[in-house]
């Protein structure tokens, strides 16, 4: 296995870890949650106009 290899394999399992728990998350109504917390993040990070 190259180091590439071994990185994509990581980078591929860490996506499907967190789309498990995104579809977790969904199904058990504690997504609201969820989402306005990175809303409010990303909301923090733009510059007001």
């Amino acid at each position: 296995m190259t180091q590439s290899t071994k990185y994509m394999a990581a980078a591929l399992t860490a996506s499907t870890t967190f789309v498990i728990f995104n579809i977790i998350a969904v199904t058990q109504g504690s997504a609201d949650t969820y989402y306005r917390n990175i809303e409010q993040f990303i909301i923090s990070m733009l510059p007001t106009f």
